[in-house]
Order: structure tokens, then sequence, then C-alpha cells
């Protein structure tokens, strides 16, 4: 049976983008267990000791039917400040699943870059472990299919922070930087230079 993961930033005592959680969530129950009630996340939270420090923490669930494990840790980011171009024709990750193997596969080809760009038939996607936003001037644009529609990108459409652009792999020159956003990783906190991005 398939196993799914929800990853919340708890940021100085709130949960910012609980409700995105919540609505992937109801996606994935609508799915794959269509005869069960969804996880009700605050209900979930409510019943959580959760930290009182003014910090950043990765509240992790794995969940099918019902909660099967839940973390709450001290958020420590990666650093990143290069990215290898690596191709794939049939990687579906369009749920959040708890199985990353294939996921992991790519990655494990990025030699000496930090991470990742996933390139599916042509088409930029995500990196290993976060959405993608590319910089032109004062404006910001994501890939109209990402492997994952994350969190933090359905927030930042909905606020008309960023646009979505049909994105060639070839297009990539037409930019200055990529960030990588994330239920954890707010805009322009890792950004990166188009030119570090290993082709």
């Amino acid at each position: 049976m398939c196993q799914f993961i929800e990853s919340i930033c708890l940021v100085n005592n709130e949960s910012p983008l609980l409700k995105y959680h919540q609505s992937r969530i109801n996606r994935t129950f609508d799915f794959y267990f269509p005869d069960c009630k969804p996880i009700d996340l605050e209900k979930v939270l409510s019943k959580q000791e959760l930290p009182q420090k003014k910090d950043k923490y990765k509240i992790r669930l794995v969940y099918d039917q019902k909660l099967r494990e839940i973390s709450i840790n001290k958020y420590i980011p990666k650093k990143i400040s290069s990215l290898r171009l690596i191709e794939t024709s049939d990687l579906d990750y369009s749920f959040k699943f708890e199985d990353r193997k294939r996921l992991m596969h790519l990655y494990d080809q990025r030699n000496e870059a930090d991470d990742i760009v996933i390139i599916k038939e042509g088409k930029v996607t995500d990196s290993s472990y976060s959405n993608l936003v590319f910089k032109k001037g004062e404006e910001y644009f994501t890939p109209l299919n990402p492997l994952l529609k994350g969190t933090r990108r359905e927030k930042l459409l909905e606020d008309r922070t960023i646009s979505t652009i049909d994105f060639n792999v070839r297009d990539l020159d037409k930019f200055e930087s990529v960030t990588l956003i994330n239920a954890m990783l707010e805009l322009g906190e890792i950004e990166i230079p188009i030119e570090n991005i290993i082709k």
C-alpha cells in the first residue's frame, strides 16, 4: 500500500501553509482512499506538544488511510549553490509519496553539483526536493507542469507573486537566477545564479 508524507513548516509557533497541506491531503484521499475520511491536520496538531521557541521546525507526517507517524525537528536548510540538469521520461510524483527511491536515483547522478534540475520530456520541472522559481528582471516564473504542486508554490501563485510558464530546457539562459521553494523554504531563501546550473 502507498504511503504519503506532508512536511509542514512551524515558524513562530504558526503553520502558515496549513490550508494548502490540508488541500493536498484531501486530494490524496479522494484519489487513493475515497471511502475514508481525510486526516484533519488542525486536529492532529492540536494534540501535539509543539515547540514554543521562535525557530523554524519541520513537522513530518507519514500516512495512508490513517496517520502512521509524526515527527517534529528543528529545520536546518541544506546549502545549495549549484544544480545539474538530469533527464527523465516517465517519473510520476504527482502525489507526495513517501517512497522517493526514483527521485533519489536521479539525485545520485548530480556528481559535484549540490542538487538537480529534473528535465522531463524536454521540460523543466523541479529539483529533488523543491519547486523551482526563475527570476527575470522583477518577475518570477515557475514551470507550468512541476512533478509535484507544492504548498509554497500554490500560495505564491494564489498571491500572484509568481506566474506559470511552459518552460523548455533551452529557455534557461533567458533567466538570471533560480530559487528553490517548498514548505520550508521561502522565495529567495536559496537563490542560485543561472550560470551555476550544470548542463
